[in-house]
């Protein structure tokens, strides 16, 4: 009886340890290694409700045949089954509905390029394409909704709270914060006057707390509203998140209850914010429990060869399930830039 007590319990604690040893692990290059590789990595992901990965890469990576007779290099956005093949409608090259023809040229006048994708409130696809925010069908790939919204700036991928209202941002500061209802109607700014140099923006559900995330200024700022994008959206002294922090890319997992940011090429090195030291791990994903930002999780980018040391995170959705992540980097190498992970347990080998 003594042993069979014994076991039971052994086996509880094993099954205790292969419980904590959960993380994400690697899961291979997206769609694969060779497609993977296109010039100056990911600047945008998003997964539908049909488990579709939507990436923009940054760089050309195609091209078109104009009227001209010449060919001009374009920055489409590709669509991947969760099996790695691509969608019927992939890639898009032109964006086309509702009253939009728009080429997605990469060089010459009218030039743009993808600056981010989000998945909305109904599951389409919202991509900021250099100074404008398009909303794609994300079952057929046509375009349902357009707005300009940086008004010759680049902006930021979006934040979309659960009535689809999102908010976006330009790159370079100085510029107002924008509020658009889900019919793309405005419904004013977070602030006229943004701070610093922003890659990515995110929002809460319910609209209240709009995150900037800051790379020159090295910190996360929380912009606060009781009363949603009603407004007035304030900055408070405990609002400056994350001190120290470069961050590129950020987005919620599944269910919203987790932010995940990434920190930079840069975050290496301390006192990166005037006073404090940090420790943060450079090409990591770190998610933070928004009621109180502290750390619960983290994922770190994969290293294909020394070129991708060199990377800088710049991309993070999940699919419906919870537990498959894509990340991307954005670099000059000729790695492959959008990677795959999936969380489970690690391996463990007990000591007898």
């Amino acid at each position: 009886m003594k042993k069979l007590v014994t076991l039971a319990a052994l086996t509880v604690v094993l099954a205790a340890i292969g419980f904590a040893q959960n993380r994400w692990n690697f899961a291979g290059y997206f769609p694969d290694s060779t497609f993977a590789k296109k010039a100056t990595g990911v600047h945008g992901i998003a997964v539908d409700p049909a488990g579709k990965v939507w990436v923009g890469w940054f760089g050309r990576s195609d091209s078109v045949l104009t009227s001209g007779g010449t060919f001009v290099g374009i920055v489409p956005i590709y669509i991947f089954n969760a099996n790695g093949t691509q969608a019927a409608f992939s890639p898009i090259k032109v964006l086309q509905g509702a009253g939009v023809n728009d080429t997605l040229f990469s060089t010459g006048a009218g030039a743009i390029s993808n600056r981010g994708l989000r998945r909305d409130h109904q599951g389409n696809i919202l991509a900021s394409i250099f100074d404008r925010v398009y909303r794609i069908n994300y079952q057929t790939g046509a375009v349902m909704n357009k707005v300009v919204s940086g008004a010759g700036n680049s902006i930021t991928a979006v934040g979309v709270d659960t009535l689809g209202e999102f908010f976006v941002q330009t790159v370079v500061g100085g510029n107002p914060i924008k509020i658009f209802a889900a019919n793309f109607s405005s419904l004013g700014n977070v602030t006229d006057t943004s701070r610093g140099f922003c890659r990515t923006s995110e929002v809460s559900k319910d609209g209240n707390d709009f995150y900037s995330a800051n790379y020159t200024l090295h910190a996360i700022y929380r912009y606060h509203s009781d009363f949603g994008s009603f407004g007035p959206y304030i900055v408070g002294p405990n609002d400056t998140l994350m001190k120290g922090f470069d961050c590129e890319s950020m987005a919620w997992n599944h269910n919203r209850t987790r932010l995940w940011a990434s920190s930079g090429s840069a975050n290496d090195r301390p006192n990166r914010y005037p006073g404090v030291t940090t420790n943060y791990s450079f090409n990591t994903w770190y998610a933070f429990n928004p009621t109180n930002f502290s750390i619960v999780d983290s994922l770190k980018w994969t290293w294909y060869n020394t070129d991708s040391a060199n990377t800088r995170p710049r991309g993070i959705a999940f699919a419906d399930d919870g537990v498959t992540a894509y990340v991307g980097c954005f670099g000059s190498g000729t790695y492959p830039s959008l990677e795959k992970f999936t969380y489970g347990p690690s391996s463990v080998e007990p000591d007898p």
